[in-house]
């Protein structure tokens, strides 16, 4: 797992990538980041990732977004959103 090694990161901005289709539980080793942005991604249909670990998350945006299907997180674990 790439992300694996990148427990440090605090910002990760993926957006306007439009081949990302899924995101998955590759993110969930990313304890430390704070702001994740996934805006115009215009093929993301769907999240795995439960983003549990990601007690530090600030901002989390995901805008125009259109076919997104399916987004199983739980955002009440998040005291800092």
């Amino acid at each position: 797992n790439t992300f694996s090694i990148l427990i440090s990161l605090i910002y990760l901005d993926l957006s306007d990538c439009v081949k990302v289709e899924t995101i998955d539980n590759r993110f969930t080793n990313l304890v430390s980041i704070e702001k994740y942005f996934f805006n115009h991604c215009a093929n993301l249909k769907k999240i795995y990732a439960t983003l549990n670990n990601m007690r530090k998350l600030k901002m989390f945006l995901f805008e125009r977004c259109e076919i997104l299907e399916d987004m199983p997180m739980r955002l009440k674990h998040f005291t800092s959103l």
